[in-house]
């Protein structure tokens, strides 16, 4: 590539960020990382009716806890702020004269009245209802006005708003380098409004033109969403006389129903769909709360390695990478066009797997429950069959606590529990209680001992196990039972066993 790199991640602050953002914003920041370019932050906030306080600040609080923060925009700096729009407006209204002055844009005084009535007209005669060519002919606008109308009602403050002239029946071809090339007529579209007298601001299509041009944005990697949209952006970059950027349109993210990811979807199936959880207010009043990844127990590593493989495949047949390694081979030829699937089994095998990486003092730590005095005599590999037992079955950090109580509490062996060989059991055990071990007290040592007894009497170790881990757990699934014997103790282990032997004379 002959341009340095630069690619942005431009969220509306309307509310949290969704999955499918935290998407977006990820594959912008292993694309600038693979290629050594920059990540921006940019703020698109010219809709101020919908904007939502707060939302800016989450989008940034989640992208510091995912690790996968930009290195230029919004919060940060750099050399092409500022990065929020609403702080651009002198900017914009330059560009916008610009296209006035070249007839690509003109000025339209139509009421909100005058607008409904012509699209209803115009449809009735089968015509589109949009603001098209045809209908501008026939509304109220600096093409059928004469310039001293135009000149007259501006002066008096009417409002107004600027529109985009859609030139008639050309075809517009883009390339994007997820679906290839892309054809639109502009028959099929309408002059969008560039410029709103209300607010002396942009609407989003102009705004988000001239501050990819003017920062230098070298690909627009968003949303299949935004498709539509591309033709107007290719038509503004071609009467600015301006390059266009690289475009690649990622696929949807899909609900279980094969619809769009979205909130309804977290509700109805049980799992977040967004970065952290917040308490907020819509425009309308309303009051929302949305449960977030990290408030869940989700590991940052996890959501994003499960994530970055919804809708990019890597060709390597490697599921685990580490942000790292994802960005060593990222690339947009990767992609998918096909929506891929939210699945939520396969996020919490991703979590599984992280909590399982975590190194062994990270996992004793987050065992928080354990007496310290269980740990004065423990050498280091009795603590290593602790951390493997307690993360094997756990999805989330917060499942090792307590996972292996029985480690440090006896079992009382109270209420019911189902008595399974207890012949087998009373005889091998008596034999193992009553028999001094010859040799150090390891795992080894004691599931040797366990299958010689066994043996000897014509049995199956396995018959055993299920009341020997009643005896030593309760019944709790976890470590195999010599490694449980091995960390609790020769003594621990033979009186955890004669008092299940005992609970069985008394039931007798």
């Amino acid at each position: 590539m002959d341009k340095k790199v630069r690619v942005r991640f431009a969220p509306s602050p309307t509310g949290p960020l969704h999955c499918g953002g935290v998407r977006t914003a990820f594959f912008n920041y292993l694309f600038a990382k693979r290629h050594g370019g920059d990540f921006l932050l940019r703020v698109e906030d010219t809709d101020s009716e919908r904007e939502v306080d707060g939302a800016v600040d989450y989008i940034v609080e989640s992208f510091k806890w995912l690790g996968i923060m930009p290195n230029e925009g919004y919060g940060i700096g750099g050399d092409h702020g500022p990065y929020i729009q609403s702080e651009r407006k002198d900017i914009y209204k330059k560009y916008v004269d610009i296209l006035v002055e070249s007839d690509n844009a003109y000025y339209a005084f139509d009421t909100k009245d005058e607008l409904e009535a012509m699209r209803v007209r115009f449809e009735a005669e089968g015509v589109n209802g949009g603001y098209t060519g045809v209908v501008r002919q026939h509304m109220k606008n600096s093409t059928t006005l004469s310039k001293s109308d135009v000149d007259a009602r501006m002066e008096s403050g009417e409002p107004y708003v600027i529109r985009f002239k859609i030139p008639r029946a050309e075809n517009i071809k883009f390339k994007d380098e997820v679906r290839g090339w892309v054809t639109f007529n502009t028959r099929d579209l309408d002059d969008k409004v560039i410029w709103k007298s209300s607010d002396g601001l942009p609407t989003y299509h102009l705004a988000n033109v001239i501050d990819d041009h003017l920062m230098e944005i070298t690909h627009v990697i968003r949303g299949e969403e935004w498709v539509p949209a591309t033709p107007l952006h290719v038509l503004l970059y071609k009467a600015f006389g301006w390059d266009l950027p690289v475009y690649a349109h990622l696929p949807l993210i899909l609900g279980e129903d094969g619809k769009k990811l979205s909130k309804r979807h977290g509700d109805i199936y049980g799992y977040p769909i967004f970065p952290l959880t917040w308490d907020y207010v819509t425009h309308e009043g309303k009051k929302v709360h949305v449960t977030g990844f990290k408030d869940e127990g989700y590991e940052s590593d996890a959501l994003l390695n499960f994530i970055v493989l919804l809708g990019w495949n890597p060709k390597n047949n490697v599921e685990f990478m580490s942000i790292k390694e994802m960005a060593e081979i990222f690339s947009l030829e990767g992609i998918n066009k096909a929506g891929a699937m939210f699945d939520k089994k396969k996020l919490h095998n991703f979590n599984a797997h992280y909590v399982r990486s975590r190194d062994r003092d990270d996992i004793i730590n987050m065992m928080s429950d354990m007496p310290m005095d269980f740990f004065l005599d423990m050498d280091y590999d009795k603590l290593d069959m602790i951390s493997k037992g307690a993360v094997e079955r756990a999805i989330f950090a917060k499942d090792l606590k307590g996972s292996l109580s029985y480690l440090y509490n006896t079992p009382t062996l109270e209420g019911e529990f189902k008595m399974k060989n207890v012949d087998e059991f009373t005889s091998v055990m008596s034999v193992f209680i009553s028999d001094d071990f010859i040799g150090d007290w390891t795992s080894i040592s004691i599931k040797e001992k366990l299958e010689s007894i066994s043996e000897g009497i014509g049995l199956g170790v396995g018959k055993i196990m299920p009341m020997l881990r009643i005896a030593l757990t309760g019944g709790e699934p976890g470590p195999q039972l010599p490694d449980v014997m091995y960390i609790i103790g020769e003594d621990e282990s033979v009186s955890r066993i004669k008092a299940l032997l005992n609970k069985i004379k008394e039931l007798a």
